[in-house]
């Protein structure tokens, strides 16, 4: 996943602070390497990301979202640490907390305003096909 960012200096602090790993050997000034579970987010400067994208593009979503991008965590508890850590840090929230007893999540707007769904879901209260 690629997005753009208006400052990488800026997204390196915030999602390292909220507790995201970040490739330092991929990532450079105008680019941020972030580590989400099995996968990685890539932030890159506005100018960096219309170059890639073959259009004209803003800071982020503030105005209209296009997608939500999903965090699975292993702990509920990693939920509310990850969330928590977002919003003292500039996030804002974007919708209440969601608790279906074996799902629970907080949503929020990075820096930038791309939403950030964090999920946690109890693996024993999941029904498999028999």
């Amino acid at each position: 996943m690629n997005l753009p960012t208006a400052d990488v200096a800026r997204a390196r602090e915030f999602f390292s602070r909220i507790g995201f790993t970040l490739d330092a050997l991929t990532s450079d000034d105008g680019t941020l390497v972030v580590q989400v579970g099995s996968s990685r987010v890539v932030l890159l400067r506005c100018e960096r990301f219309a170059g890639y994208a073959a259009a004209p593009t803003g800071a982020g979503t503030r105005r209209v979202s296009s997608a939500m991008l999903a965090v699975a965590v292993d702990e509920r508890a990693d939920v509310d640490r990850i969330v928590g850590r977002a919003l003292r840090l500039g996030a804002r929230p974007i919708r209440t907390v969601d608790d279906a007893g074996f799902m629970y999540s907080r949503s929020f707007r990075d820096l930038d305003g791309h939403g950030w769904d964090v999920v946690w879901m109890d693996p024993t209260q999941l029904v498999g096909d028999d």
